[in-house]
Formats: structure tokens, C-alpha cells, sequence
């Protein structure tokens, strides 16, 4: 699915344009392509609330910390501890301060191996990774494991409340690129 040429990441997907996405430098390109690789391999892990155990068990900030971890985008970085249902109950952005602890910048436009974290209950609290043009992998309560979903699916894009559907805010990271 992902190949390497130079600084560039090809997508070839059945049925859609080849994808070119560039990067600064092929180290960059590398540890990216590298990563969404080791993502794809979680699909199908269960959710669970606070896990990062692949093919057992995983929530959607754990797996993506364990990935990373596992390919070496970051190094010595301890799991971040929360509440399962912080959340619902707070109204601190925990995992946003996890990313900017980790050096990332907020982007106006993802690129694949961007991070996507919407708006969830009260706080940032989902978050998904772009694996392509429209496609996101996240763990989600609702799909019972890590999957792959469209960036335009109504659970990532919609909320209801008091019977309205009002769009879901979302703000883009890219972690990785220091």
C-alpha cells in the first residue's frame, strides 16, 4: 500500500488516484511511512479504555503512543495515565497537552501521519491518525476495535446535541516533523 521514494510516500489504493505525499527529508518520510505501517497492524484490536496490548486491547491515544514507541518516533516517553472518563467530566485538554509535551505543532491542513483530534464530550478527546486523503484509523468504544474510517464519517463529523446535528470541531497535529 505505502511505498518510498526518497522524501516521498506513494499510496496506491484499488480504485483511486495514486497519492504522492513529499516530505522535508527522506528520514522524515521513513519514520512516517514506518509508523502508518505499524498502525495498520492494530486493526482489529478491541477497545478498551487506557490498554495499548495489540491484537488485545487498545484505546485511541494508547495504540498511537505504542506505535510510535514501537517504530521510534518517540523515544523514553512514558504512557500518558488518565482517567477513562476524563473526558466526560473535565474540561482540560489532557491529550493536547500530551502532544505539545511532545514538541508537536498544530497544522491547518493534515498530511498522512497527522493526528486528528476531535472534539469529544467536553475536550479534544479522540483521536485518529490520516492514513491517506480520506481515510483516518482509530479506535473508537462505538466500533468496538481499531479501524479504519472516512474522514467525512458522520461520527467523526457530526454531533447531536439536544436533537441538532452541529459539526464537530476537529484540530489537526503533526507530531512528528521536529
Amino acid at each position: 500500500m505505502y511505498s518510498l521514494h526518497g522524501s516521498t510516500i506513494v499510496i496506491e489504493r484499488p480504485y483511486r488516484e495514486t497519492e504522492f505525499h513529499r516530505f522535508d527529508s527522506e528520514e522524515e518520510a521513513r519514520l512516517k511511512m514506518a509508523f502508518l505501517e505499524e498502525l495498520h497492524t492494530w486493526i482489529g484490536t478491541p477497545f478498551r479504555d487506557c490498554a495499548a496490548i495489540k491484537g488485545k486491547a487498545a484505546d485511541c491515544a494508547s495504540y498511537q503512543w505504542a506505535a510510535a514507541m514501537e517504530v521510534g518516533l518517540i523515544r523514553d516517553v512514558p504512557k500518558p495515565k488518565y482517567h477513562p472518563r476524563w473526558l466526560v467530566h473535565r474540561d482540560r485538554d489532557l491529550y493536547v497537552e500530551f502532544l505539545l509535551s511532545l514538541g508537536a505543532r498544530e497544522v491547518e491542513t493534515p498530511r498522512i501521519g497527522d493526528i486528528h483530534l476531535y472534539f469529544w464530550c467536553r475536550v479534544f478527546g479522540h483521536g485518529a491518525v490520516r492514513i491517506n486523503s480520506d481515510q483516518v484509523i482509530h479506535a473508537h468504544g462505538h466500533g468496538s476495535s481499531i479501524t479504519i474510517s472516512s474522514t467525512q464519517d458522520e461520527l467523526l463529523t457530526w454531533m447531536n446535541i439536544h436533537a441538532a446535528k452541529i459539526p464537530r470541531p476537529v484540530r489537526y497535529f503533526d507530531v512528528w516533523n521536529r
